[in-house]
């Protein structure tokens, strides 16, 4: 059994929240993102992808041939995880951050738009 003060440091909770600026600039940086998508036939796909985000939204470019492009066809539902572990190169006491974009996605077919 973990203490409370454990746990915070380990676990997403209210003390440790990303604040909106914070997820605005995270999200300015280079990062990869995990986008996740849904088949026709109800599996789940997800696959990194590179993003830019601007005015809260995340924008990414998917080949005509890519499997989320054909399931968001099915349903534009779209889950996009963004995250940073620096417990991987520097043990339990690294700090970790996430975080999860859940909505629509829009097709754009004009880049210029941007």
């Amino acid at each position: 059994m973990q203490s409370d003060s454990l746990r915070n440091q380990l676990t997403a909770t209210e003390s440790n929240r990303l604040s909106p600026q914070e997820i605005d600039q995270f999200l300015a940086e280079r990062r990869i993102g995990y986008l996740g998508t849904v088949s026709r036939s109800v599996q789940a796909h997800l696959t990194p992808v590179w993003f830019w985000y601007e005015n809260q939204s995340a924008y990414f470019v998917l080949g005509a041939r890519r499997v989320h492009l054909a399931n968001l066809r099915v349903s534009p539902n779209a889950t996009l995880l963004v995250e940073e572990d620096l417990r991987l190169t520097q043990g339990w006491r690294g700090n970790a951050r996430a975080v999860l974009i859940k909505g629509v996605a829009t097709k754009v077919d004009d880049l210029s738009e941007f």
